[in-house]
């Protein structure tokens, strides 16, 4: 760790055995997300980049009317390429997106080693990464591979800008095309740049900035050509991204702090933070300074500087997203945050006698984490199976029905089961790939339940429908709010119990409710 520009990475037996130990114990963990079914909008990001030939392949390349702001060429068109040799066969691109977290995890491995010149705290760090609980989604969901790309080309790019002492390279500069042609949060990347050679390797500022320009001029020329090309303007993005105050990025930043600190049964935590923000901000500062008091009165120059550099960087990768709280936004950071967890820990128990508690805290670390994202797979397996099972019930008791309706309009399905968003994207191609049809499906309102038995049932009140719902009577809208109209008295305890619809087709012959697991008509 006292010189990364010239550390040598000449690999030998024992890598070839870290690297076995991740990738089977990665294989070995993540088989069983295999099982999970297709859920959330999975069905309609496969269609979208189906193709018939290799025409159609590379045609993935130029910008898709699915990217509406955005321009990521490089995740849709694996995906394209996937789908061409594996068809819609969802355990192999389930297979795939794993594989890719895998491979994500061994270059964690390489860059820790070259701040620990240690392989077994490279190993520890990069297994940590590998059984993150927080990552679930950004690990199996299809629909992130954005996130999983840009990992791998975000990270690559670091490791060789490592290996050549922070100058750049044909290579390097490679690496981050790709990974801005993945997602935009690659934008953060010439800033790393500067940090890894003003920080890490202690250079000049100038001779720092002047290695960041070739990365910079990158950039802008992106920029440049989505916006002549594609009349695409990154930063005039017109979502959520775009708009939030300094209170609230901050406040963001505080949950993703937590996220990272405590990532542990995800989706109670998320609640938790998202929800006991000022609890969430003192438990958190006092973890922290706890944490850094102890670990400055032990590190050496070297670590501090490194550990420095780890903070920073989860800093600046998270702040181009910082408007809004994903679960998936921690991927990025969490890589960096699994070598800087073992860095404090090496450095709190680095006499010894503190090398045992080194690896009993390390291990339990680890243990903790699979046990986390395995009971997280699990709850994966089990949600999805049961929606998969309702909407076939559906198919099989409803057949006339389903066959006459041109358009089918829900008035509420279940969106989030337990806190797991199962149903909460793109219902419509869900629903048409499993009976199948090729039917419109509208659906005006979708309910957070604790399980898919809690019953939901909407009831025709004149003017207005009538939500019954066993269970916290909360419903979300998800951008059907123009044909829905509610007022101050349909709100109970701040929840939605009743609207009215603004639409055309209102006859209730035509409106499906949602009971006790099962689909039946009002």
């Amino acid at each position: 760790m006292k010189n990364f520009g010239k550390y040598s990475f000449n690999y030998g037996n024992s890598d070839l055995l870290y690297y076995l130990i991740i990738i089977f114990s990665g294989l070995f963990v993540y088989v069983n997300a295999l099982e999970i079914k297709f859920f959330g909008d999975e069905i309609a990001f496969l269609e979208r980049t189906k193709v018939a030939d290799l025409n159609g392949l590379f045609a993935l390349l130029g910008k898709q009317d699915f990217d509406a702001d955005y321009y990521r060429p490089v995740p849709n068109f694996f995906s394209g390429f996937v789908s061409f040799l594996l068809s819609d066969s969802l355990k192999l691109h389930r297979g795939f997106a794993i594989i890719l977290h895998i491979a994500n995890s061994l270059l964690i491995y390489l860059i820790a080693v070259t701040f620990f010149h240690e392989r077994i705290k490279a190993l520890l760090s990069a297994l940590i990464f590998l059984f993150f609980p927080i990552n679930d989604l950004a690990v199996f969901w299809l629909t992130d591979t954005f996130d999983r790309f840009l990992f791998l080309f975000y990270f690559a790019g670091l490791l060789k800008l490592l290996k050549s002492g922070g100058r750049f390279t044909l290579v390097s500069g490679i690496f981050f095309i790709l990974a801005f042609l993945s997602k935009e949060t690659a934008l953060s990347f010439p800033v790393l740049v500067f940090l890894t050679n003003a920080v890490l390797l202690k250079k000049p500022l100038k001779e720092s900035l002047f290695q960041m320009l070739p990365f910079l001029l990158i950039l802008c020329t992106i920029i440049a050509f989505r916006y002549f090309a594609f009349d695409n303007n990154i930063f005039a993005v017109n979502d959520s991204h775009s708009s939030a105050g300094y209170g609230v990025i901050l406040k963001n930043l505080m949950i993703f702090a937590g996220l990272l600190l405590l990532p542990f049964f995800n989706y109670q935590l998320t609640d938790f933070f998202s929800t006991n923000i000022l609890t969430t901000s003192v438990i958190l500062a006092a973890i922290t300074v706890s944490m850094l008091i102890s670990f400055a009165r032990k590190a050496d120059f070297v670590s501090l500087k490194s550990a420095f550099f780890l903070v920073l960087g989860c800093i600046l990768i998270l702040l181009p997203v910082s408007r809004l709280v994903m679960k998936w936004y921690i991927y990025l950071p969490s890589g960096l945050y699994s070598i800087l967890l073992i860095l404090i820990i090496g450095a709190l128990t680095k006499d010894r006698a503190g090398k045992k508690l080194f690896f009993i805290t390390g291990g339990t670390i680890i243990l903790l984490s699979l046990f986390s994202i395995s009971i997280t797979i699990f709850d994966w397996i089990k949600l999805t199976d049961k929606a998969e099972k309702n909407v076939k019930y559906f198919a099989q008791n409803n057949p006339s029905f389903i066959e006459n309706s041109d358009t089918l309009n829900f008035i509420t399905i279940p969106a989030k089961v337990a806190n797991y968003p199962v149903n909460h994207l793109d219902f419509g191609a869900y629903f048409n790939y499993y009976l199948p049809t090729n039917k419109v499906i509208n659906v005006f309102s979708r309910s957070s339940i604790k399980n898919m038995n809690d019953k939901i049932e909407c009831r025709n009140g004149g003017d207005f429908f009538e939500v019954i719902h066993s269970g916290a009577n909360f419903f979300i809208l998800f951008g059907y709010e123009k044909y829905i109209n509610f007022e101050p008295s349909d709100l109970v305890e701040g929840k939605l119990k009743r609207f009215r619809l603004n639409y055309n087709r209102t006859d209730r012959s035509t409106f499906i409710g949602f009971t006790e697991g099962k689909y039946i008509l009002y």
